[in-house]
């Protein structure tokens, strides 16, 4: 028998920010708002810390296909001077691929990985230097 209250639970979503635009002018402060946990503002006076941010100028990648089909061949377009250790990671940050000393143009392998969201990172002397998701359908 499932108890009363669980019936009475509200949905709940959960919801990402990736962008925000600010028009000229304005005081930059973000409002989030959530269900029992109060509002929350942030002033971005500042970018905030991430991989892009850390991410050395001249590296440039590029990764496609993405979205990539289940048991695909991911392919890297790289643009830096020196070679870079890429991984791909799950949800829980579990290393789920990953391979050294990859330049240029560059193959990885999926292999059986199930569909979901990934993070993927490149690295160049144990510093990381860029960074994003990729999906698996």
């Amino acid at each position: 028998m499932v108890p009363a209250h669980w019936e009475q639970t509200p949905l709940q979503w959960y919801t990402c920010v990736e962008y925000v635009d600010f028009p000229a002018g304005t005081d930059d402060i973000v409002r989030f708002g959530t269900f029992g946990r109060g509002i929350w503002d942030f002033k971005l006076s500042e970018p905030l810390p991430s991989a892009t941010n850390a991410a050395v100028s001249d590296f440039a990648v590029n990764v496609y296909p993405n979205p990539a089909p289940k048991g695909a061949v991911l392919r890297a377009a790289i643009n830096a001077p020196t070679a870079a250790d890429f991984e791909l990671l799950d949800l829980k940050g579990r290393v789920v691929a990953a391979q050294k000393g990859l330049q240029k143009q560059s193959s990885i392998a999926l292999g059986a990985l199930p569909g979901g969201v990934y993070v993927y990172r490149f690295s160049q002397k144990g510093k990381m230097v860029k960074g994003g998701k990729v999906v698996v359908r």
